[in-house]
């Protein structure tokens, strides 16, 4: 999740393409596990 924050942050890339460079599929289970971690929506 952290990679996934740092790419986000660095990249004007939609959500959906940083989540498949590092590995991750399902979008829904993303946004409620960043949430989590870092209180703010991946948006």
């Amino acid at each position: 999740m952290e990679r996934f924050a740092q790419l986000l942050l660095a990249s004007d890339a939609p959500i959906a393409d940083v989540a498949e460079q590092v590995g991750i599929n399902n979008l829904k289970n993303l946004s409620r596990q960043f949430k989590a971690l870092k209180k703010v929506s991946p948006n």
